[in-house]
C-alpha cells in the first residue's frame, strides 16, 4: 500500500475507544516518502464505494474482524492470543484489483502496539507479533482451485521456542538456539543492574517496574523480527503492560562490550520509569545519550569534538521545540542537546539529571549554556589533517537491491556479495543512501533524519554494518549520498525558482549532507561524496563552498563531488575546495551500433581526454565516481540509458568495459573508478539489473583488469594535501 496516495481505513474500535484514536497511532511514519492520505470509514457508515482501493481493516478480534479474516488465506480459526497481534496482506474483497491489510489482535493493547510499530513488512504476507516481535511470519502460495494458503516452506513459527530468564522484575525473552539459559540469566542480571544505575542517576527511588527485554542474536535478525533496524529500541507504552525493550545482543556479549547503542533503549526505559514520557523530545534524547554513554559506538567526547565549531548544531530553541527538533538530523540534534544538558548539570553543581529535566527553567538554562560555548575552537579541518596517501581505487558501487532486511545493506547477503567482489580484485566499494524529492523545483528533501527508520531501507545502522563488514575483509568505503526524484525526473533537473526557495533547498541539503558526513565519520568511512549530478544547483558556488565546509568540519577524510559527464564536470567552479575531481563517466564511446574495437577505443580515449583536461587544469586527481554500461545492444551509444527498449546483449557490455579500462587504466591522473552497479541481493533472487556485470562477460573483464597492478607515475603526487 506504500505506493498509494489514499488508503481507506475501516476501524472496529473496542468499547470506549474512538476510531480516530487508532489513526493517531499511524501518524508517525518511518518512511522517507510522504505518507498516504488516510480516509476513515466506520462500520455503520461503510458503503462499497468507501471501501474501494487500498484498504486497511483494524480492530480487536471479534465476529466482524473474523469475517474479513476469512476472506484471506490465513486460517480464520487461528485468532491471536490475548497478548498477540496479527497482520495479514491479501486482496480487498470489495475491490479485487486492490490490496487489503488486516490488523487485529487478542486485545486492544496488542492492536495498538501493532499499529504503533509500523506496517506489515514487504517481506511477508502475514505476521503474528508478541511484545513487538514477530513470533510467526511467512508467505502465501497458490493452491488448487485458484485458492491460496500458507506456504510451509516459508512459514517461521518461533512461539514454541521462546525462553526466558528473570532477575527481579527484569525478564529476558529469547529464542532457544540463539543463546544458552546461562547466557540469558547473566544478561538479565546485567540489564537489572544497568537500569537500576540509570534510575539512580535520574534521582529515582532505586526500584524497577516489570521490564521485558527481548534479545536478538544480531542486527539483521532484530530488524527482521521487529522492523526496527536500531541496535536497541524501546516499545511504545501501553497501560498496564511491562516496559519492553528489544536489543541486538550476541550470545557471548556483555552490556559493556556491545557499546552505547545497545544501552540506549535501556536509558530511555529508565527515563520513562522515573519521569514518564517527558517533553521536549530534545531533552529526552540528550538525556538518553548521556546515560548510555554516546551513540554509534562513539562516546560523548568524540561527538563534542566533532560538532564543536562546525556550525551544524541547532539553536537551543530548536532543541526544546518538538517540531523544530524533528526537522534536524538526530545525529546532530541528539549530541547537541546532550552537550547542553551536560553543561547545565555542571552549572547546577549537584543537581541530578532527573532534577534538571523537570526544571521549568530548562529552556532558558540550555540557551544560556549554548551562548557560553559560542566561539569554542573548531574541530579538525582539512588544513590541519595529515597528508592522505593516494592509492588507486579499484571500486564497485554496491547497490542496495532486494530492498529488504535479508538482501539489502546490513544483511549477510550484502556481506557475501562483498566477499565475491574481493575475489574479483575490488579494493573499494561505494555505498549510496538515498534521499527523495517529489518535485525538482521544491526544496523538500525526505531522508532518514530521525532515529526511527525503516528496516530494509538504506538506514543508518544498515549502512554502518556494511561499512564494518567491508573493512573486515579489507575493502575501503566511499559513501555517496544521492537524491532520487519521483515522476521520471533526474537529479540534474533540481533547480529552484526564487531566492527564498534556494535558501530553503540549501538549508535542507545541508542537514542531509551533515547527517551523512557525521555518520561516515562515526563508521570510519574512507571517502565522502558531497553531491551527485546536481548540475542545476552547482552554479550557486557560494552555497556549495558552504556545503563543503560543513562536510569538512564533520568528516576527516577526503571529499569529492560526483559531477555529471559533459558541461557540469568540465566547468565546475569549486574543484579547488575538494580533494578529488569526481566524474560520473557516461560519455558515449560511439554512435555506431556495430563499431569496431578500434572505434570503441577511440571513443574511450576521447572521454579520457576530457577527464585529463580537467585534472590538469585543477591539479586534482580524477575519480570516476560512477561508470557503467548496460548489458544491451549498443551499450556504448548512450551509456547512461538502460530504458531504451534495446535487446539484451551482455557481450556489448563487456566490449565497452574493455575499451574504457584500456583507455583510462594507465593514466597517471586517474585515482580510481567505481563500476555501476553490483547488487546486494543473491544471484537469481530477482532479475539482474541491466547495469550489473554479475554473472555476465563483463564480470570476467572486471576481474582481469582488477587483478593487474596499476603502474605509478613519478609525474603525479602520491598524497593529498
Amino acid at each position: 500500500m506504500a505506493g498509494s496516495d489514499r488508503v481507506s481505513v475501516l476501524v472496529f474500535p473496542e468499547p470506549g475507544a474512538t476510531a480516530v484514536s487508532y489513526l493517531d497511532l499511524m501518524g508517525s511514519s518511518r518512511s522517507r516518502r510522504p505518507a498516504p492520505r488516510l480516509h476513515l470509514v466506520t462500520p455503520e457508515r461503510a458503503a462499497p464505494r468507501d471501501l474501494s482501493g487500498p484498504l486497511l481493516v483494524v480492530g480487536p478480534a471479534g465476529a466482524a474482524i473474523t469475517s474479513y479474516l476469512a476472506t484471506t488465506p490465513y486460517p480464520s480459526s487461528e485468532v491471536p492470543a490475548s497478548s498477540e497481534a496479527l497482520r495479514v496482506a491479501s486482496v480487498n474483497p470489495w475491490d479485487p484489483s486492490s490490496p487489503m491489510v488486516l490488523v487485529t489482535g487478542g486485545g486492544a493493547g496488542a492492536v495498538r502496539a501493532a499499529l504503533a510499530s509500523g506496517g506489515l513488512s514487504r517481506s511477508f504476507d502475514y505476521e503474528v507479533l508478541r511484545g513487538g516481535m514477530r513470533v510467526r511470519y511467512g508467505r502465501f502460495v497458490a493452491a488448487s482451485g485458484g485458492k491460496w494458503r500458507i506456504d510451509p516452506a516459508n512459514d517461521t513459527d518461533l512461539r514454541a521456542r521462546l525462553g526466558h530468564a528473570e532477575q527481579g522484575p527484569v525478564r529476558v525473552v529469547y529464542v532457544e538456539g540463539d543463546r544458552s539459559v546461562a547466557e540469558a540469566r547473566l544478561t538479565a542480571l546485567q540489564v537489572h543492574d544497568e537500569m537500576l544505575g540509570f534510575v539512580r542517576k535520574l534521582g529515582g527511588e532505586g526500584s524497577l517496574p516489570a521490564v521485558e527485554v527481548y534479545l536478538h542474536p544480531n542486527l539483521e535478525t532484530k530488524a527482521l523480527r521487529t522492523s526496527d533496524p536500531r541496535p536497541s529500541h524501546l516499545m511504545p507504552a501501553s497501560p498496564g503492560e511491562p516496559v519492553r525493550v528489544h536489543m541486538a545482543f550476541p550470545a557471548s556479549a556483555t552490556l559493556a562490550s556491545v557499546g552505547p547503542d545497545a544501552r540506549l533503549a535501556l536509558a530511555r526505559a529508565a527515563i520513562r520509569v522515573v519521569l514518564g514520557d517527558i517533553e521536549p523530545k530534545g531533552a529526552a534524547g540528550g538525556a538518553a545519550f548521556l546515560l548510555a554513554g554516546g551513540l554509534m559506538g562513539r562516546d560523548p567526547a568524540w561527538w563534542q569534538r566533532r560538532l564543536s565549531g562546525s556550525g551544524a548544531s541547532p539553536a537551543a530553541a530548536d532543541l526544546m521545540d518538538d517540531q523544530a527538533y524533528s526537522n534536524h538530523s538526530y545525529l546532530v540534534a541528539m549530541p547537541a542537546s546532550a552537550r547542553l544538558l551536560q553543561r547545565v548539570v555542571e552549572n547546577e553543581r549537584g543537581g541530578s539529571l532527573g532534577t534538571i529535566l523537570r526544571d521549568p527553567e530548562l529552556r532558558r538554562k540550555m540557551s544560556r549554556a549554548q551562548a557560553a560555548q559560542e566561539g569554542a575552537p573548531r574541530g579538525p579541518t582539512a588544513g590541519s589533517r595529515p597528508p592522505i596517501a593516494i592509492t588507486f581505487q579499484k571500486g564497485v558501487s554496491l547497490a542496495h537491491e532486494g530492498y529488504g532486511v535479508v538482501d539489502g545493506y546490513g544483511s549477510e547477503s550484502a556481506a557475501v556479495q562483498m566477499r565475491r567482489l574481493r575475489t574479483l580484485g575490488a579494493e573499494w566499494v561505494a555505498l549510496s543512501p538515498y534521499a527523495f524529492m517529489g518535485d525538482p523545483h521544491a526544496g523538500t528533501i525526505f531522508f532518514e533524519s530521525s532515529e526511527e527508520q525503516s528496516a530494509g531501507s538504506e538506514n543508518d545502522h544498515a549502512l554502518l554494518a556494511t561499512i564494518a563488514s567491508a573493512h573486515g575483509i579489507g575493502l575501503k568505503v566511499m559513501v555517496k549520498p544521492q537524491i532520487w526524484l519521483s515522476g521520471g525526473h533526474w537529479t540534474g533537473e533540481v533547480a529552484m525558482r526564487t531566492e527564498k526557495e534556494w535558501r530553503a533547498f540549501f538549508e535542507r541539503y545541508r542537514e542531509f549532507l551533515a547527517h551523512y558526513a557525521i555518520l561516515s565519520a562515526a563508521g570510519g568511512a574512507d571517502l565522502l561524496v558531497v553531491g551527485v549530478e546536481l548540475q542545476g544547483t552547482t552554479a550557486r558556488e557560494v552555497e556549495w563552498r558552504q556545503m563543503i565546509s560543513t562536510a569538512r568540519s564533520l568528516f576527516d577524510g577526503p571529499l569529492t563531488y560526483a559531477a555529471n559527464w559533459g558541461r557540469e564536470f568540465e566547468t565546475l567552479a569549486f574543484w579547488d575546495a575538494l580533494d578529488y575531481v569526481g566524474l560520473d563517466c557516461y560519455y558515449p564511446l560511439s554512435k555506431d551500433p556495430k563499431p569496431t574495437d578500434e572505434g570503441l577505443a577511440q571513443g574511450a580515449r576521447s572521454a579520457a581526454s576530457h577527464a585529463e583536461q580537467v585534472s590538469r587544469r585543477t591539479g586534482r586527481p580524477v575519480l570516476l565516481t560512477e561508470v557503467g554500461f548496460p548489458a544491451i545492444a549498443g551499450a556504448w551509444i548512450a551509456p547512461h540509458d538502460e530504458d531504451t527498449g534495446r535487446v539484451p546483449d551482455p557481450e556489448a557490455q563487456a566490449r565497452a568495459y574493455r575499451a574504457l579500462l584500456a583507455a583510462f587504466w594507465e593514466r597517471p591522473w586517474l585515482a580510481g573508478l567505481y563500476w555501476w552497479k553490483w547488487p546486494t541481493s543473491p544471484p537469481g533472487s530477482r532479475p539482474e539489473a541491466p547495469f550489473s556485470p554479475r554473472g555476465r562477460p563483463a564480470e570476467d573483464v572486471l576481474a582481469e583488469w582488477y587483478g593487474r597492478d596499476r603502474p605509478s607515475s613519478p609525474d603525479w603526487p602520491t598524497t593529498l594535501p
